[in-house]
């Protein structure tokens, strides 16, 4: 049993309306290309036929086709969409009216056309999508037109009587039957359009779920049926971030305390994630990684990245203050070649490979608290547009002498 919050029960049966409404006009769209060709070749057979009755019923069907033509057209304006019902129950009426003048011309109760007006409320009721009380209008109006010209005809030979006692038994049984396939059909319509708001509601969230855990590139590869993600990247910006002295800090904070402090200083890095438009690729215990340039190639990386950074060490000091703490984070930065792809069946996950990416490590784990580490390579992009402070070289565990620098700020580039 699907359920639904009262605003968004409100929204679901406002959209339901409208479909109503749409498909409505396009069944009338439909039925009135029908009506005109069925009158039309109608009128061609009583022509070669019955001469007499077509010369006797030539106006009556002008003005039939005439008035479903016109109908026709309205329903194709968007201003008149909404009235696509009202539209439908007049062409009802028109087409009603039409049979009823061929009975009185053919006999009367005793007409051979009176099965037209049976075929009518069967095919308004399986052909309309109205609903029971909608449907109930339409056969009323038929049933008027029906009866109408009752006073006026001779029933008292038990010829007539009999025609127009049968007649109204088909009518009624057609009315039951169309009713009935109204009211059956409209619940199984109601049914349907919840069952497609809740699948698309569904999907809606898998999608979003999704893409919280691979970029949105890689995650259409993957629905369009691609199964091994791997792409090569010759120029991109790695940065990890690490929050000092997390080890003695977590042994004296309570387990929720300790989420709760990593939740909100990664969300104010998300956040930062998203304005500079980087790639967030992982979590790992109190590490933070991102990635400028992937999936999709950025000129600026570097420049997205250090600018990133920045506002992360301004973002650790705006919550230092709000919680009264003292935390500090180590930042370390390179540019160069990746491998980017997803690995995984289930639990998948983006992820980078290569040399730039254990040299962005090391630069975070070489830094210094409270300073954004950067190698040569970045320097390199970033140093006619940003102020450095030059570091004597350091050894790097697997690297060797390295000569490093000190992103400070955003500049003129001397340094």
């Amino acid at each position: 049993m699907i359920s639904f919050q009262r605003n968004d029960t409100l929204a679901w049966q406002q959209a339901y309306r409208e479909m109503l409404i749409a498909l409505t006009g396009r069944r009338f769209r439909v039925a009135s290309l029908l009506v005109v060709l069925i009158v039309f070749l109608d009128g061609l057979a009583q022509y070669f036929i019955q001469p007499e009755l077509f010369y006797q019923l030539f106006w009556t069907r002008f003005v039939t086709i005439t008035a479903i033509f016109l109908l026709f057209l309205l329903i194709h304006l968007d201003r008149l969409t909404r009235f696509a019902v009202y539209f439908s129950f007049l062409g009802i009426l028109v087409v009603a009216a039409d049979i009823e003048a061929a009975i009185i011309a053919t006999g009367g109760y005793q007409s051979p056309f009176q099965a037209g007006l049976v075929l009518l409320i069967l095919a308004v009721g399986l052909l309309f999508p109205y609903s029971f009380s909608q449907m109930m209008i339409a056969a009323f109006m038929v049933w008027l037109i029906y009866l109408f010209p009752l006073d006026t005809q001779d029933i008292s030979d038990s010829r007539s009587e009999d025609a127009f006692f049968l007649q109204a038994f088909f009518l009624f049984c057609a009315t039951l039957l169309a009713l009935t396939a109204s009211f059956m059909t409209s619940r199984l319509r109601e049914h349907e359009y919840i069952g497609r708001l809740a699948l698309q509601a569904e999907r809606e969230k898998s999608e979003s779920l999704l893409l919280n855990v691979l970029p949105e590139p890689i995650a259409a590869r993957l629905k369009n049926g691609e199964e091994h993600i791997s792409d090569n990247h010759d120029s991109v910006t790695v940065m990890f971030a690490d929050i000092v002295g997390f080890t003695p800090l977590a042994e004296n904070l309570q387990s929720k305390q300790l989420v709760i402090l990593l939740n909100d200083v990664f969300s104010r890095f998300d956040q930062l994630a998203k304005i500079h438009g980087v790639e967030k690729i992982k979590t790992i215990g109190d590490a933070y990684m991102v990635v400028g340039g992937v999936p999709i190639f950025n000129a600026d990386h570097a420049s997205a990245i250090a600018d990133m950074a920045l506002e992360m060490l301004q973002s650790i000091e705006d919550y230092n203050q709000q919680q009264g703490s003292a935390l500090a984070i180590r930042i370390g930065i390179n540019s160069g070649p990746v491998v980017a792809g997803v690995i995984g069946r289930q639990k998948f996950s983006y992820d980078l490979w290569g040399d730039t990416v254990n040299t962005a490590s090391r630069m975070e784990s070489h830094g210094r608290s409270g300073c954004i580490h950067v190698t040569e390579s970045t320097y390199r992009q970033l140093r006619d547009s940003y102020k450095f402070d030059r570091r004597e070289s350091v050894e790097i565990k697997g690297k060797g002498l390295m000569q490093t620098y000190f992103l400070r700020n955003k500049g003129d580039g001397a340094h």
